[in-house]
Order: C-alpha cells, then sequence, then structure tokens
C-alpha cells in the first residue's frame, strides 16, 4: 500500500505538475494551428515565433487567397493564449530556480 503524501508534500508537487500540464497545452496549441494552416495549404508558417501574430494578415494559401476571417481570428486568439502559456510557464521556472537558490543558500556556480 502507498504512503498518503501529506498536505505539504503534495502542494510542493502542486508547481511541477502545473508545468506539466502548461507544456502539454502548449504543444496542442501549436500542433492546432499548425493543422489549421495546412488545411489552407500553408506549410511553411512557422507558429512558434514571437513576430506570428504579426505576419498573420501577409500569409497566403496556394492560390494566393488570404485566410478566412473567422480562421484569421482564431489563429490571433490561439497564439494570445499560446503567449500566456508560456508566460507561465517562465512564472513557474523562475520560482523554481529562486526556491533552489534559497534552499542551497548562494547562487549557483557556472561550470567551464
Amino acid at each position: 500500500m502507498a504512503a498518503i503524501p501529506s498536505a505539504a508534500e503534495e502542494d510542493a508537487r502542486r508547481p511541477n505538475r502545473e508545468h506539466q500540464r502548461l507544456t502539454e497545452e502548449a504543444g496542442a496549441l501549436i500542433s492546432r494551428m499548425k493543422s489549421t494552416l495546412v488545411r489552407f495549404g500553408i506549410r511553411n508558417f512557422n507558429v512558434k515565433l514571437v513576430k506570428a501574430c504579426e505576419r498573420l494578415d501577409a500569409l497566403r494559401g496556394p492560390e494566393g487567397v488570404p485566410l478566412p476571417p473567422n480562421t484569421l481570428g482564431e489563429m490571433r486568439r490561439d497564439m494570445t493564449r499560446l503567449r500566456l502559456v508560456r508566460e507561465q510557464m517562465k512564472i513557474i521556472e523562475k520560482t523554481r530556480q529562486q526556491k533552489l537558490i534559497k534552499r542551497r543558500g548562494k547562487a549557483p556556480t557556472r561550470w567551464c
């Protein structure tokens, strides 16, 4: 039989679990955006770029037709959501680093 973790042990696991869920969500968003673009014949667009949202208006399918307005809106919302997920991941990672530094009592040393 497995031991039941204490409330403190369970709380200590929360950041790792949240980070894992956010990583999965980011992957799902990227896959969904890529598949949406492939449906319109666009295969050479990197949705992970920081300026990808700004470049959406210039996208054209093989026939030279721009993305439909509803698809364009969905892509913008997904890119905004992806940016938020990445920011949340950075916050968790930064907090994790600060806890490690605090636990060690000094800044980590770099190895050459």
